[in-house]
């Protein structure tokens, strides 16, 4: 069931006492009015201070990215019976931009901030950690952030990961074992520090 409420698109979602409303602009809110939550209500992202500025600067760059090739106008399908080979590259061009702009909206409309623990925490693996770990006589350095922010090539990676979910609430000596279809692998805990976040 769909309403429009002014400038809003308001929309019963699955569970009886939860609503969900999408703006014009395609921003999605989440509202609990008591019972369950819904099945469609989405995991809260995490990132780091300099991870949503990025994201930041990039949803205001594809926003004015979409709005120069809006202005382009949209060059008129020659016959509707064949492929237009611009009318297409631009439709595809407009959909990811659109794509991407609705998924960056998503994740900092709902975003938790990474802060560093306080000091009698920072002994453990928390969020925002950098860990120093020695795998297989190799010694290794990662920073532990959320799944939007990962970036396994320059050692960041995610809660969700193998490695990153075993090392959370781990301490500097313990060892683990990291095990996925293709890695067995054990490490040890060097050091952990937060100078990230």
């Amino acid at each position: 069931m769909a309403l429009i409420l002014g400038k809003l698109y308001v929309i019963i979602g699955l569970k009886k006492h939860f609503l969900t409303v999408i703006d014009r602009e395609c921003r999605i809110y989440y509202y609990d009015i008591g019972g369950e939550i819904s099945e469609t209500m989405e995991e809260k992202n995490y990132l780091t201070e300099q991870g949503a500025k990025e994201l930041r600067k990039e949803l205001k760059e594809l926003e004015r990215d979409k709005l120069e090739t809006i202005r382009e106008r949209a060059p008129r399908p020659l016959d509707y019976r064949e492929a237009d080979a611009d009318y297409v590259s631009y439709q595809e061009n407009l959909g990811r931009l659109e794509s991407r702009i609705k998924e960056l909206r998503r994740v900092l409309d709902n975003y938790q901030l990474i802060k560093a623990p306080p000091k009698k925490e920072r002994d453990t693996v928390h969020l925002g950690a950098t860990v120093v770990v020695e795998m297989e006589g190799t010694i290794e350095e990662f920073m532990i952030v959320g799944t939007f922010e990962s970036d396994p090539a320059h050692q960041k990676i995610s809660n969700k990961s193998p490695l990153g979910k075993n090392l959370l609430g781990r301490k500097v000596g313990e060892e683990l074992e990291v095990k996925t279809p293709i890695v067995d692998q054990k490490c040890r805990i060097m050091k952990i520090k937060y100078e990230s976040v």
